[in-house]
């Protein structure tokens, strides 16, 4: 589970904040209109608060509106939207307030992920477990059957899953052999359960709104999907349908909301999309009102360990244990008790909150990734993918995913080349492009 440190300590929801300390205690903060901080009430939380009974939390993870986490023992526990039952929790609560235990069958459970109203998570020995809302195919089960317990799902010549990832209304698995299938929106038709978007190659991956991006084991960002707001770094407003690579060297990656985030070994961070701090300390009032469209280095002096984006904030872990965040803050979510939008980072939590791996286990760790980790723990297929590389299946989606068209209208674009050098010397654009354009 090495693998897996940087990436699933801290999370974010639409508008809440989640991490886990070094005494493996949950904090959150941010909206609480559905219990998602988890704190036993429904009222916005301005600063971390501990989340009731999680003393013995392993990893966290956020869908829009509610919260999941995995214990040290492999349990699985959710709280916040559980509207129709769809935590998996039962459907005695619409507003589950504090967390509980979701039933796995018995199983184990290494990763999970949640979208706006679906849930995945994938047990020790590899198998997909996917609930929830179901309209578009998310569940990846071929059908638009809503469920509301988690139901294992199988994957097309039975490989087994190692991370997954969710958007709004589509589903993405990382499997054992670094092979990257989807489901959903944009993906699927009824009938049809998983496609294949990335062959080999891959260790991580993540979702924002309606764009994704992965991590290749030689450290290159692959993204693709929604790019209203230049979400995926290609220096373009237009949809991206196949993974396309917008940077290399990276050890992490981020995405929620229209923005996405990459860190090196170094601890530098590079973002793009909706919401971008600047790349200096100037402070603006509304950060979520700027997009860039290209990696830009952001101004973190002590670098990222971590990073986890929200719709327009995103939390950051200090290459000290420290905690960070900036962006749209009506919530609360930046966590400084305050509800005024954040342009720069604010700490809100001391060095030494978030265990931080020693410089040589972090990066082993971050190199091998979550897939690596698997085969470490399977020997006997890593031969087999030793000698692989990124491999992307041809052919688009077979739907455009929505572009949330109208959530930005007027929002200027800063368009950048790689070095930061201005592409035009007006600098902004006016704005992003339509669905009828």
């Amino acid at each position: 589970m090495a693998g897996l440190h940087r990436f699933c300590r801290v999370a974010a929801g639409g508008a809440h904040s989640l991490l886990v300390t070094e005494r493996a205690e949950v904090l959150a903060w941010g909206s609480n209109s559905h219990g998602q901080v988890g704190n036993a009430s429904v009222e916005d939380i301005l600063f971390p608060t501990a989340v009731v009974e999680s003393g013995r939390a392993q990893f966290v993870f956020a869908g829009r509106n509610s919260s999941m986490m995995i214990d040290v023992d492999g349990y699985l526990w959710a709280w916040g939207c559980n509207d129709d039952g769809m935590l998996g929790i039962g459907s005695g609560v619409a507003k589950q307030q504090v967390p509980a235990r979701v039933e796995t069958n018995g199983k184990r459970i290494r990763h999970a992920a949640g979208g706006w109203g679906h849930f995945l998570a994938v047990t020790e020995d590899g198998e997909l477990l996917s609930w929830g809302h179901n309209e578009y195919g998310q569940l990846g089960d071929g059908t638009q059957q809503k469920r509301r317990t988690p139901t294992p799902t199988p994957l097309p010549g039975d490989v087994r899953a190692t991370v997954v990832a969710a958007g709004s209304y589509h589903s993405l698995v990382l499997t054992e052999t670094g092979e990257v299938l989807a489901a959903g929106f944009g993906y699927t038709k009824a009938g049809q359960q998983f496609l294949q978007v990335i062959r080999t190659g891959v260790t991580m991956v993540v979702s924002g709104t309606s764009h994704n991006l992965a991590l290749t084991k030689t450290g290159t960002v692959l993204a693709w999907g929604a790019n209203d707001h230049g979400q995926v770094g290609n220096g373009l407003l237009d949809f991206q349908p196949t993974p396309t690579a917008v940077e290399r060297q990276q050890l992490i990656i981020a995405a929620g909301g229209c923005q996405s985030f990459c860190a090196n070994e170094f601890y530098f961070v590079k973002a793009w999309g909706h919401g971008v701090v600047p790349v200096d300390d100037r402070s603006y009032d509304c950060p979520a009102r700027y997009s860039v469209a290209e990696p830009t280095e952001l101004f973190i002096p002590d670098g990222a360990f971590a990073i986890a984006a929200g719709d327009d904030h995103a939390v950051i872990v200090g290459s000290l244990g420290q905690v960070g965040c900036y962006g749209a803050n009506m919530c609360g979510q930046v966590g400084n008790d305050s509800t005024v939008d954040m342009g720069r980072i604010m700490q809100v939590l001391p060095g030494g909150t978030v265990e931080i791996l020693s410089a040589e286990a972090r990066l082993a760790a971050a190199m091998k990734g979550p897939t690596e980790q698997y085969m470490l723990d399977n020997p006997a297929e890593e031969s087999e993918r030793r000698n692989s590389g990124v491999v992307l299946t041809l052919g688009p989606p077979a739907e455009r995913p929505p572009q949330n068209v109208g959530e930005g209208g007027g929002v200027p674009i800063i368009m950048r080349q790689a070095a930061g050098v201005p592409i035009s010397q007006d600098l902004v654009s006016h704005g992003p492009k339509t669905a009828s354009e």
